[in-house]
């Protein structure tokens, strides 16, 4: 064909795919970058629509192809694409809902069940892509929609084929912290990149943090903020090696939906099912003795607002942060609660004398007394506001009966303003606490907003939680228990776990629980953190790390067992 005949087809191909273009009405644009301009239009009263306009040399034609043979209806519909002079478009159906991300910033985050069924919807959109030999390579919060069917995946600005190199042509991209390091060179990407970036968005959902925050690895560790199952799933999803995540997106679906039985098993017992062994508290000398005497304590928070009452219940198992206590590390801790006021409950120990720490008040307390009646009580309390606002707690629960072991025994932690408003409220659930034993855990509560005062109040177990303790609970001995630098500015806290005495009688998790107690120079707790490691034998000790971060200045450590 004459060159002057190619011409004259190119021009009038581009004269109508102006003309199509300018059909369409913008009524408003939505996104704006570098790899293209997305706007919601309508055209002859029908829509709205949305149309994406993406310059020509990032445009991969192919996979927006692709899309229109998808059936998924959590996948946009593609109802027209033409050429334009520098830029392809591409118009498909506007979903009406809002974005993960604008509904994450007015709402905070998911519960399990809410997490799992938004990655559940986008693994079965991303897995019809996958099934087309594409990868989407920006599945972020950004780019999904909730509707009211559900959740939609959208924006395939930037999608390539299966095995491509994404830096072939438009370089690094993909949403930071989200997206794979393989989009950043290190390998050509397939079904796995998107894996990866759904696990973070599972990750997102269940922390309320991006996985770029500070705060993200801390929350997705603490068993007050997601369950470990779930965050077992999310750290294998987006594991740096491809090889190491789950493989497909039903694999990563299939972990999630297991991981959220498991967790509501755990957190939701039947009366058949209480027969999880108790815990027991570590032996660090100090530890033991600060333990036996404070099971007959209650106290009251500094400023008038009482602490330790009452009861609650979730589940999980996480880590928290601990670390050095050094004064520059205050500039990112604002330390509000120092230590309780004692006063004694009506059974009084042999093992309780006045020469315990906790027999001496501190000097700023002057709040009322707590008064707490029942099978649970908190025997003591701590905490402290990190730099996101979220709080990090120590609290021990008191089992106050002598001939029943009550399983998942729990705390409800609210958070209030100077006014006495409640900030938040949530609940954190353990194992099982002996009779006449007190049972520690500490983590991460709250939803970023900083608290002025923070109250624990033990929730009264329903009938079928109390057992008859067997007399060969498992108890536990701790040693060699070091703070290591993290390479972070922080700590993360070792050591080795061993049994001491008893047995096991039930699968559990087949974990331990290991709780850190950091304490000030009066005995206060100051802090709080939880690990887990596998069961030790009466043949073998396990070792353990707590993952630590920036914490306030603290004189000493104590260490809590317990079977999990």
């Amino acid at each position: 064909m004459p060159r002057t005949r190619i011409a004259r087809l190119n021009e009038e191909r581009v004269m109508h795919a102006m003309g199509i273009d300018d059909a369409y009405r913008v009524e408003r644009v939505l996104a704006e970058g570098r790899t293209g301009t997305t706007e919601r239009v309508t055209i002859d009263g029908s829509g709205p629509f949305v149309r994406k306009k993406i310059p020509s040399s990032f445009a991969n034609r192919g996979a927006w192809a692709a899309l229109a043979e998808c059936a998924c209806p959590r996948l946009p519909r593609v109802a027209a694409t033409y050429e334009m002079p520098d830029r392809f478009a591409v118009v498909y159906d506007y979903v009406p809902g809002d974005t993960l991300e604008h509904a994450m910033a007015a709402r905070g985050r998911f519960s399990p069940q809410e997490a799992v069924q938004v990655v559940r919807d986008l693994c079965e959109a991303t897995a019809d892509l996958h099934a087309h030999g594409i990868v989407h390579c920006d599945i972020s919060p950004a780019n999904v929609i909730l509707a009211a069917d559900g959740a939609h995946l959208i924006d395939l600005g930037i999608a390539r084929s299966i095995g491509q190199n994404p830096t072939d042509d438009i370089g690094s991209f993909g949403t930071w912290g989200f997206a794979a390091p393989e989009q950043y060179g290190f390998a050509n990407v397939d079904g796995r990149t998107d894996v990866h970036a759904l696990a973070c968005v599972l990750g997102y959902l269940l922390t309320g943090a991006k996985p770029d925050n500070d705060a993200y690895n801390r929350l997705l560790s603490d068993a007050a903020t997601v369950p470990p199952a779930l965050a077992d799933v999310v750290r294998r999803g987006s594991a740096f090696e491809p090889s190491m995540r789950c493989q497909t997106p039903a694999e990563l679906a299939d972990a999630a939906e297991h991981a959220l039985d498991a967790a509501a098993t755990t957190s939701v017992p039947s009366a058949s099912s209480v027969t999880t062994p108790q815990g027991a508290p570590a032996d660090a000398p100090n530890a033991r003795s600060r333990s036996s005497a404070s099971q007959t304590r209650r106290h009251k928070i500094a400023r008038g607002v009482v602490i330790g009452v009452a009861a609650i219940a979730i589940v999980a198992a996480g880590i928290a942060m601990i670390a050095l206590g050094v004064k520059p590390l205050l500039d990112r801790l604002s330390l509000r609660h120092i230590g309780t006021e004692v006063e004694n409950t009506s059974e009084i120990r042999s093992e309780s004398s006045s020469s315990n720490p906790f027999d001496q008040n501190p000097a700023d307390v002057t709040g009322g007394a707590t008064s707490t009646s029942g099978l649970l009580e908190v025997a003591e309390s701590g905490w402290c506001v990190e730099s996101s606002g979220y709080i990090c707690y120590g609290v021990g629960i008191y089992n106050n009966t002598s001939e029943f072991a009550i399983t998942y025994p729990g705390v409800t932690i609210t958070g209030r303003d100077e006014n006495g408003s409640i900030l938040f409220s949530q609940d954190q659930i353990v194992s099982v606490a002996q009779p006449g034993q007190t049972l520690y855990f500490g983590g991460i509560a709250g939803n970023g907003t900083a608290p002025d005062f923070v109250e624990f109040a033990p929730i009264e177990p329903h009938d079928w939680a109390l057992s008859q303790p067997t007399g060969t609970e498992p108890t536990f001995q701790t040693s060699n228990v070091s703070a290591v630098p993290d390479g972070f500015g922080g700590v993360n806290f070792t050591g080795e776990a061993s049994l001491e005495s008893g047995e096991y009688e039930s699968a559990g998790m087949g974990q331990i629980a290991v709780t850190v107690i950091l304490r000030d120079e009066s005995g206060y707790i100051v802090y709080g953190a939880i690990g887990f490691a596998n069961r030790p034998t009466a043949e073998r000790s396990v070792s353990f790390e707590v993952a630590g971060g920036k914490v306030p200045a603290y004189s000493s450590i104590d260490v809590y067992v317990q079977v999990w």
